[in-house]
């Protein structure tokens, strides 16, 4: 980000950006602290047509979350994985505490969302007996700064105990 920054004259701009960012994952790190979230694993799970995907902290929406965030991807996906293409039967082992369910946008993967979601694997889920799936626009997996800044507020009116949190696009 700092990069593009300097290549359109806007060094000093990225880096206050770049500051205020940092002043708000420690906010939502300190808010996360307080929440039973700290010690729950969270799956970014994005449903297309054909596949299942898991993401792990290497891009977009898993670097904010496991990354920035610290918290916990579910057991079997690395920090270090962009996403893997998994099974039902894969997401019952992870057995996540927390889901962000997303798809592509498209009307076949909206159709295999449903179809998910009447499966006796979906409903055994923690994550899914708890009420804790929440269906997140597809453009938050992405990669823009501005991005990273409203996942963090997606995450915290999710995933934090108190609703004291100030959504402030930056």
């Amino acid at each position: 980000m700092l990069e593009l920054a300097r290549f359109f004259g806007k060094g000093e701009e990225g880096k206050h950006w770049m500051r205020r960012y940092e002043q708000k994952v420690n906010q939502a790190k300190a808010l996360l602290s307080l929440s039973k979230a700290r010690d729950e694993s969270v799956m970014i799970l994005t449903v297309t047509c054909n596949e299942y995907r898991v993401y792990g902290g290497r891009r977009q929406l898993g670097k904010v979350l496991y990354e920035d965030l610290r918290l916990t991807p579910p057991a079997g996906i690395s920090i270090k994985t962009h996403y893997v293409c998994v099974t039902l039967e894969q997401i019952q082992a992870m057995n996540p505490d927390h889901i962000f369910l997303s798809t592509n946008n498209s009307n076949p993967s909206k159709e295999q969302i449903k179809a998910l979601q009447a499966t006796k694997a979906w409903s055994g889920l923690r994550a899914v007996q708890k009420h804790q799936v929440y269906e997140v626009e597809s453009w938050l997996n992405g990669h823009a700064p501005i991005k990273h800044s409203l996942s963090i507020d997606v995450a915290i009116s999710h995933l934090a105990e108190s609703k004291q949190w100030e959504v402030s696009v930056m």
